[in-house]
């Protein structure tokens, strides 16, 4: 939640912006992350043809290799908006990938904050090590 208002913050500011919602759905999950977000950009104001659905992706490289395949966005400034703690490994994925990424950190809820910053280290060393 604390991503998808970072990004709405963004785009009140920036009108001509577009977003590129991205996310699939888990096996728990009634309905993917990209729709989770392009729902509640929409009850917020954002119109359709500002929001680009990324509907597949089950990883963070997934993120950027389908969101490529949608959209020609390669080699353009990106804001890419995360959690702050992913981050750091995000814009690496994003640029050796091609996109010219610029960070826009979202808050990480205190309740979950030890957790993910400990995932997040040992997903960094996969990143170095297979992230190509």
């Amino acid at each position: 939640k604390e991503r998808v208002k970072t990004a709405l913050s963004y785009l009140q500011a920036n009108q001509q912006t577009k977003v590129i919602v991205t996310g699939g759905k888990g096996s728990d999950e009634e309905i993917s992350e990209a729709e989770a977000a392009y729902r509640f950009l929409r009850k917020e104001g954002i119109k359709k043809n500002r929001i680009i659905k990324e509907d597949q992706s089950t990883s963070t490289f997934e993120n950027f290799t389908f969101t490529k395949q949608k959209v020609d966005i390669q080699h353009k400034k990106v804001v890419l908006v995360s959690s702050d703690f992913h981050l750091f490994r995000a814009s690496i994925i994003a640029k050796r990938q091609g996109f010219d990424v610029y960070p826009l950190g979202a808050k990480t809820p205190n309740s979950i904050k030890l957790q993910a910053y400990f995932r997040e280290y040992a997903a960094i060393l996969k990143t170095w090590l297979f992230d190509k």
